[in-house]
C-alpha cells in the first residue's frame, strides 16, 4: 500500500508538470484566459447595458455567471496534445504499453492522472476567480449556501466529465479510426 502512494502522486503530477516545464504553453494559456474573460465580461456588460433584469438575471449576475463559465472551462483544458499525453498519441507511438507496466493498475493511473489535471486546473480557475473578484468582473456569492451549491455543482460536473473522458479514451484505445471520438471529446469539453 505504501508503495502505491508515491507512484500515485507521480501519476497525478504527469500532465501538470508537462505544462509547467513549458513556459510558452503557460503563457499562451494565461493570455487565452485573460482575453476570454475580458471579452465575455465586456460582451455581457454591453448586452445588459440598457436593461435592468432579463430572464431573472441582473447585469452583474449575468456577467458573473458568464465569467465563471469561462473559468470553469480551464479546469480540464490542459493541452495534452502538445505534450503528447493523449490516449490517441500513446496508441500511435506505442507508449500505451507503459500504462500496463507500471506498479499501479491502469485504472488507478488514469484516475490519478485525471485528478492531478483537475487540481491543477482548479488552481488556475481559483486564481482567475480571485483576480476577477478583485477587479470587479464578478460578484461574490450571496451566501455560504449559494457557494456550497455552486461548489457541489462544479464537483458533480467534473465527475461526469471524468467519465465522459474515460469513455472517449476507451473508444480511442479500442478503435482504429477515432477522429469522430475526438470530435465528441471536443464537444464534451465545450459543454
Amino acid at each position: 500500500m505504501s508503495a502505491t502512494v508515491p507512484g500515485g502522486w507521480r501519476a497525478a503530477r504527469v500532465t501538470p508538470l508537462g505544462e509547467l516545464h513549458t513556459p510558452p504553453r503557460m503563457t499562451a494559456a494565461l493570455l487565452r484566459l485573460v482575453v476570454q474573460v475580458v471579452l465575455v465580461a465586456s460582451l455581457w456588460r454591453g448586452l445588459y447595458a440598457t436593461t435592468g433584469t432579463t430572464a431573472g438575471l441582473t447585469r452583474d449576475q449575468a456577467v458573473t455567471y458568464a465569467v465563471l463559465a469561462v473559468l470553469a472551462t480551464r479546469i480540464r483544458a490542459l493541452d495534452q496534445y502538445s505534450g503528447r499525453d493523449t490516449v490517441q498519441q500513446h496508441m500511435h507511438f506505442g507508449t500505451i504499453v507503459y500504462w500496463y507496466l507500471r506498479p499501479l493498475p491502469p485504472q488507478r493511473y488514469y484516475a490519478l492522472r485525471a485528478l492531478g489535471e483537475q487540481l491543477y486546473g482548479f488552481l488556475w480557475a481559483s486564481t482567475g476567480y480571485a483576480v476577477c473578484l478583485a477587479v470587479g468582473f464578478v460578484q461574490p456569492p450571496g451566501s455560504a449556501a449559494v457557494a456550497a451549491v455552486f461548489g457541489l455543482s462544479v464537483l458533480l460536473g467534473q465527475w461526469v466529465l471524468y467519465y465522459v473522458m474515460l469513455v472517449i479514451d476507451q473508444l480511442c484505445f479500442w478503435t482504429l479510426r477515432n477522429g469522430a471520438a475526438i470530435l465528441i471529446l471536443v464537444f464534451a469539453q465545450n459543454l
